[in-house]
């Protein structure tokens, strides 16, 4: 069984009990940009059908995908990137969880090479829901005054997803 683990400092690792007797078969550290600070990583979901692919999210707005196959530097989506700059961020604060996006998936599925990184949605304590494509501008779905805690995606319907807001309450947002 494979899984990941990430933390503190934008580190990941990946273990696999099957060929591993307690360490990780493969790593990557984030050496991060004078003068910034490290990380920490609140969410991971591996793409559903590039399971090469772990998409991680946390500090600073920050999204990145992570292609274990080429054991480099990850790919920015959002946030600080490897040479300390902030571009396509999708918010400024933590990013609370992240999830391959299966609507924008479909509809772009043609368009997006097999080397590229799918589109991925994200939730924030500063109350954004966004999509986030490798090279352009996010597009935010929601913004609410409150933090967006944690977010699903219909499996049957992927334009229906349901959010838990920090307000003890529930958002349910249908995409056209």
């Amino acid at each position: 069984m494979s899984s990941p683990l990430g933390g503190y400092g934008f580190g990941m690792c990946w273990w696999d009990k099957r060929k591993s007797a307690g360490n990780p078969v493969s790593q990557f550290k984030w050496k991060g940009a004078p003068g910034k600070a490290s990380g920490i990583i609140h969410s991971i979901d591996i793409h559903p059908s590039r399971k090469h692919i772990c998409l991680a999210g946390g500090s600073l707005g920050t999204i990145f995908a992570w292609d274990r196959r080429w054991q480099k530097e990850p790919v920015f989506l959002s946030g600080v990137g490897t040479g300390g700059e902030v571009g396509n961020s999708v918010c400024e604060s933590e990013v609370w969880e992240i999830r391959c996006d299966p609507y924008v998936q479909s509809q772009v599925a043609g368009n997006v090479p097999s080397s590229g990184i799918l589109p991925v949605m994200g939730c924030s304590e500063d109350g954004i829901l966004a999509v986030v494509k490798e090279g352009e501008q996010p597009v935010e779905l929601m913004a609410e005054p409150c933090a967006i805690n944690s977010f699903d995606i219909n499996s049957h319907n992927p334009s229906e997803i349901v959010c838990s807001l920090e307000w003890e309450s529930v958002a349910v947002l249908s995409r056209p």
